[in-house]
């Protein structure tokens, strides 16, 4: 019997210590919750694939930033748009999407800046602020053209390291949602199956966004 006890005694103090080893392990802070891990930012929203495309005519040119979705060249509700130079099927970039031509229906006004002129798709996974070097954003300081031309024209064929642009949407933000909405974007790739004609060139990006405002572009965020 003494032997019996003694192991139970045994099993005792060794499930003690285990359980003591687990709370060590996954912690606990002073309210005595044990820590969950990283959880989905609510402030951010991230799409990684949003295209667009150039033909003849209302095509899928132009991009709602705000919900990551493609909408055609006349849509009232697109931030930026892929456009060419001259309509000649070469030298494409994004512009604002109130920029539209020959008294076709505009969008929304959205300003850009260059952040990073080259950058691989996995470091823009760990972009987690604009680089302004202060907390907060400035929209007449931090975004400076209506139009992604002031620094490059695409190509067809991306390969290797792309640059990020970093964006404002000042229309909806001013006129529809009241608070400032900042992101930032890269091009993944892009193809022209018409080469030096109209029609035929089609693109995705990348997108992140922070619609309550701040410099914060975490995918994900310590839980509580």
């Amino acid at each position: 019997m003494k032997i019996l006890k003694s192991i139970n005694i045994i099993k005792f103090l060794f499930s003690i210590t285990l359980i003591s080893s687990m709370i060590i392990v996954f912690g606990c802070d002073d309210s005595g919750l044990v820590e969950t891990g990283d959880v989905a930012n609510p402030d951010v929203r991230s799409f990684d694939s949003i295209w667009v495309e150039e033909t003849n005519g209302n095509s899928f040119c132009g991009m709602n930033l705000f919900y990551g979705s493609t909408v055609p060249r006349d849509s009232v509700s697109k931030d930026v748009q892929l456009a060419d130079t001259n309509s000649t099927g070469t030298g494409f970039y994004l512009r604002s999407g109130d920029q539209s031509d020959l008294n076709l229906p505009i969008g929304y006004k959205t300003r850009f800046n260059r952040i990073y002129a080259s950058m691989s798709k996995a470091d823009f996974d760990t972009i987690t602020v604009l680089p302004v070097n202060r907390d907060t954003i400035l929209p007449a300081l931090d975004f400076t053209s209506d139009d992604t031309r002031t620094w490059e024209y695409f190509a067809p064929g991306l390969i290797g390291n792309q640059a990020v642009y970093s964006f404002y949407l000042e229309g909806k933000s001013i006129n529809f949602h009241g608070r400032n909405i900042f992101g930032i974007l890269q091009a993944i790739e892009s193809s022209d199956s018409n080469p030096g004609n109209v029609g035929g060139y089609r693109m995705s990006f990348r997108v992140r966004i922070n619609f309550v405002g701040e410099n914060d572009f975490r995918k994900m965020i310590p839980g509580s």
